[in-house]
């Protein structure tokens, strides 16, 4: 099966809940097409912007993150974001490395909150060295040092399908069941902080990685 991580950004003058809509509506019809097998999308609604703060809302480059999955003619289905503004499509090759216990589903909200994170490798590192350290290295760590961390995916990025797009290397998914456990059990503690934040400054570009509070919702599983 292909793998595609799309992200995208609301329209400066589009009223962040009417597109937030708009795209909804869209992936439930996408989810729906040929070839499509998988589809998720992540949004900055209501509950996610509630955790984030008005703050989080400047010099963000995405609001959203689709995650689509199927057979060749699954690619089509990209053609139809473009009318949300211009979507980044990258394939990837998609990690999940730890998976929440799902209970719901398809078309309802997931539980909880999330963090997207679209990084850079360090300019030192070819592509395949920083996908290596990213899987088996700081996947491990993540596990380790993150206790309120119910979901992770890694998405590597194997080629940019849109010109223009942002060099983008790979794109992480972190839930969370609940904004408490974002904001007080996202570290075991200041040694597994440490241990985190040192680990990302070895394979990863900080200043240039972006990230974004989003809700989850899975269409199509």
């Amino acid at each position: 099966m292909e793998r595609w991580a799309i992200l995208l950004l609301a329209p400066a003058a589009v009223d962040a809940e009417v597109w937030n809509r708009r795209l909804l509506d869209l992936c439930c019809d996408l989810a729906a097409a040929v070839g499509v097998e998988e589809l998720a999308v992540h949004l900055r609604d209501e509950p996610a912007r509630a955790v984030a703060g008005p703050e989080a809302a400047q010099g963000e480059s995405f609001h959203a993150l689709v995650e689509l999955g199927g057979d060749s003619r699954a690619h089509a289905a990209v053609a139809a974001l473009r009318d949300l503004g211009g979507p980044h499509v990258y394939r990837v090759e998609s990690r999940r490395v730890k998976a929440y216990p799902r209970t719901w589903p398809d078309g309802a909200r997931t539980p909880g909150v999330e963090m997207i994170a679209a990084i850079r490798r360090l300019p030192v590192l070819s592509r395949t060295e920083f996908d290596d350290h990213w899987r088996e290295i700081h996947a491990a760590l993540a596990l380790q040092h993150h206790p309120g961390m119910w979901e992770y995916r890694q998405h590597a990025v194997r080629a940019v399908e849109t010109p223009g797009s942002p060099e983008v290397d790979g794109i992480a998914v972190l839930g969370f069941p609940s904004a408490e456990d974002l904001s007080g059990r996202l570290y075991d503690s200041p040694a597994g902080r440490e241990t985190i934040e040192a680990d990302l400054a070895r394979f990863v570009e900080l200043a240039r990685t972006e990230s974004a509070l989003t809700g989850e919702y899975v269409l199509r599983s």
